[in-house]
């Protein structure tokens, strides 16, 4: 299933292909152009969902990469472990990282820009802040969670961090309601139709959750690697003013560059919304940008 049915599928000239790493605990799938890939563009996803909602980004893309590298973190999609649940975001991160270096191994010599949307990017920065040194060119990060703009109810978050350390696994809703992830209304009915995707988080997920989001967030740097952020200033699930002002303070090692691209009532799945051209078209133009300063 992809994001909406009224996406368009691969381009007929692409094809799809599926494995597993970590002594098949995590499934990976990559879309390629025929042909050996020369630029690829690697997705952490975010809570709840899982790979198979990024298939349309080939056909937006496909003048500018010749590969999608995307898997399914730990407890979604089709990767092993408990739905919702994490006993330390290292788990993530080792995941994502060992991913990387799969889809590398398979395709060298492939340029391979990283890009993390909502908990995966969360995710991805505190990753890239803890490996400052991986062959990646550059990172994109879409609506991160580095704030929450929904309140968590208050006797739901100390039942959280009373139970977490001796009832961590069980499952509790995620608070999120599909509608606010698009204004697209076939966006929002495959969200919640698509049996891969889940909507729950266990306690010890959402107190490793808030230690990660609140650390990642007044991280200073320097940041290793250029950075282009996409904020949908309309999101009501993760705060934008939180990531705007991690944009703003974040300083990059000498010689990057750094770009935020904010979009006026955008809801949180800027790339499945209504207008998400716009998204693309910033996404595009960081590429070329890329491009124009050279390969790494």
């Amino acid at each position: 299933m992809a994001a909406s049915k009224n996406f368009p599928r691969l381009p007929s000239n692409w094809t799809e292909t599926q494995f597993h790493i970590l002594e098949n605990s995590i499934f990976c799938r990559a879309y390629l152009k025929q042909g050996h890939p020369q630029k690829a563009l690697f997705i952490v996803h975010g809570q709840g969902e899982q790979s198979d909602r990024y298939e349309h980004f080939a056909e937006y893309l496909k003048e500018d990469i010749d590969a999608i590298f995307t898997f399914d973190l730990p407890g979604h999609g089709q990767s092993k472990g408990i739905r919702g649940h994490i006993q330390n975001f290292d788990e993530y991160s080792a995941a994502a990282v060992k991913a990387l270096e799969a889809f590398q191994l398979k395709f060298p010599n492939c340029e391979i820009h990283w890009f993390g949307h909502s908990l995966g990017g969360l995710i991805s920065l505190r990753t890239l802040f803890k490996f400052p040194n991986l062959k990646i060119r550059s990172v994109i990060i879409s609506a991160p969670l580095l704030g929450l703009a929904l309140p968590v109810p208050y006797l739901k978050k100390k039942f959280g961090e009373i139970v977490s350390s001796f009832l961590g696994f069980i499952k509790l809703s995620n608070e999120i309601d599909g509608s606010l992830v698009s204004r697209d209304a076939s966006v929002v009915q495959e969200y919640s139709l698509n049996p891969l995707n889940h909507a729950f988080v266990t306690p010890s997920f959402f107190v490793n959750m808030t230690k990660e989001l609140e650390q990642t967030s007044q991280n200073r740097g320097p940041f290793s690697y250029s950075l282009f952020m996409c904020i949908p200033m309309g999101d009501r699930i993760v705060s934008a003013d939180s990531s705007i002002a991690f944009y703003q303070h974040l300083e990059l090692k000498n010689g990057l560059q750094k770009e935020l691209l904010k979009l006026d009532g955008f809801y949180h799945e800027s790339f499945n919304d209504i207008g998400k051209e716009k998204a693309f078209a910033g996404l595009k133009s960081w590429f070329i940008k890329m491009k124009s300063e050279g390969a790494l």
